[in-house]
């Protein structure tokens, strides 16, 4: 269900359906519940899970992070390239 909510939820915001001031309302109300989301998430980790976890997943996980940042980049270059 989350998957086809989201697809009428981009297909609603590229057709412009809603006025500006809506969607930047929107907008705002995304941005504030990823950001809780995301808060919630730091806040029940703990620094011994960490450790416990070990070094070769941290390892995994700063090579993952750098690829979505690197592989984010390159995609909106070429997005931008090939489109204008």
């Amino acid at each position: 269900w989350f998957a086809l909510g989201f697809l009428a939820c981009v297909a609603i915001n590229s057709l412009h359906m809603l006025p500006h001031a809506a969607t930047a309302t929107l907008n705002t109300l995304d941005t504030f519940a990823l950001t809780m989301a995301m808060t919630a998430l730091g806040i029940e980790t703990r620094i011994s899970q960490i450790r416990e976890a070990g070094p070769r997943a941290l390892t995994t996980g700063l090579i993952l992070y750098v690829w979505l940042i690197a592989g984010g980049l390159g995609i909106t270059w070429a997005v931008q390239r090939i489109f204008g």
